[in-house]
């Protein structure tokens, strides 16, 4: 959740601060709460509601970052890192033209590895809106970058 939090806030601190409320919210509401689906997808439709409201109050657009910050230790290591993070950070920029609901479905679905129903259910849309999204923005990254598609694909 504070990976899928932080990457709406693109801030520690605020990631942290709506964690912190989304927590609080649901323990101070703990006896009222009725659950129909499991917590996870419960806490992540809560933490995604509370960015969403953080972000309209700040006024600022989400934005994900994909970029992971790993370290290696041999030269040919240390090439293959530079190349690596150079290709993510062309795949990142072009996410970040993506609006900003595909960007949260490709997030979900890619790295939260959630299922159909789950990101559905988060988003609150059907499960075919979701399909039909996550279709369409596939084939938008890989007509926009073929070469790199190509490469990440095999």
């Amino acid at each position: 959740m504070y990976r899928f939090a932080f990457s709406m806030m693109k801030n520690e601190a605020d990631a942290q601060d709506v964690l912190q409320e989304v927590f609080i919210s649901v323990w101070e509401k703990r006896n009222r709460i009725t659950i129909n689906c499991n917590w996870k997808v419960y806490l992540m439709q809560a933490v995604r509601n509370r960015c969403l409201d953080v972000l309209k109050k700040q006024k600022k657009l989400s934005e994900m970052s994909i970029v992971d910050d790993n370290q290696f230790k041999s030269t040919q290591d240390i090439q293959s890192h530079y190349e690596q993070k150079e290709l993510l950070l062309l795949v990142e920029q072009q996410i970040k033209k993506l609006p900003a609901r595909e960007q949260r479905i490709l997030y979900l679905k890619e790295y939260e590895q959630l299922s159909y129903d789950d990101i559905a259910h988060i988003e609150q849309v059907s499960v075919l809106n979701v399909r039909t999204i996550l279709s369409r923005t596939k084939k938008i990254l890989k007509k926009e970058m073929p070469d790199i598609y190509a490469y990440l694909s095999s």
